[in-house]
């Protein structure tokens, strides 16, 4: 009797065009990192903002060079100072930020753009996320618990005080004069923002303004050319939370 030969054909896992990209840019082959990376764009795609997306960056890897590549594939930052990749972007707390690639007055019209920053790690320190001086004010300034928006002017407006400022938070400007925060597993918060100087020609940076240094680890930022609406940003929320989870961060 002849013996038949079996041939076992392992299965086969198909990435998206992103992750596959991706994985081209970086080199990452950790599974529990791109099993988490495409599920995660698997929900971007199925969402409804992924065509307002202009910077995506997820801070996965281990060294700068996996970590600086922005998962849209036209972004990537630059890292400046000390920094560390435990899982995340880790700045030394003494010269570490980056640059964001993202220039307010090129890439965002001031009435229709939202940004996100996941933080893996509270810090005491006061921290400027964005641009302040030389006529630019935009981005988020932590003062103690206190986090003040500022929106193209360089007046204080009310602060917010979320319940912690690890987590990710998001700022949504939908119109001239108002924008929405809102924090992990907290309700949305609105605010009076209305501009007094044009849009910042400097670049977005984290963690560089004012010589104000934060040990604050950076798990995932995330820029738009619109407004997302308020089930968009809680849409976000839980996919970035998600892919946090996923990552065991």
């Amino acid at each position: 009797m002849s013996r038949r030969n079996t041939f076992f054909i392992p299965q086969t896992f198909a990435y998206t065009a992103r992750t596959q990209a991706f994985i081209t840019a970086t080199g990452i082959s950790d599974e529990t990192i791109l099993t988490a990376l495409n599920n995660f764009d698997l929900s971007i795609i199925a969402g409804t903002f992924e065509n307002a997306i202009i910077a995506m960056r997820v801070f996965v890897g281990g060294t700068s060079s996996e970590q600086l590549v922005d998962f849209f594939a036209n972004r990537n930052i630059t890292f400046n100072g000390g920094w560390t990749y435990p899982n995340g972007a880790l700045p030394n707390g003494t010269n570490g930020f980056y640059q964001a690639n993202i220039i307010p007055l090129n890439d965002m019209v001031e009435s229709d753009y939202s940004y996100g920053f996941y933080f893996g790690n509270t810090s005491a320190s006061n921290e400027f996320i964005g641009n302040y001086g030389g006529g630019a004010f935009f981005g988020m300034f932590k003062v103690g618990a206190d986090l003040y928006i500022y929106s193209n002017t360089p007046v204080d407006i009310a602060p917010i005080t979320p319940s912690s400022h690890d987590g990710f938070h998001q700022v949504t400007k939908y119109d001239l004069n108002n924008l929405k925060y809102k924090h992990t597993g907290e309700a949305i918060v609105t605010r009076a923002a209305t501009p007094t100087v044009g849009m910042s020609a400097l670049e977005f940076t984290a963690g560089s303004a004012l010589g104000l240094y934060d040990e604050r680890e950076v798990c995932l930022d995330y820029f738009t050319n619109r407004a997302l609406t308020s089930t968009e940003m809680a849409d976000m929320e839980t996919i970035v939370q998600t892919l946090q989870t996923a990552l065991g961060r």
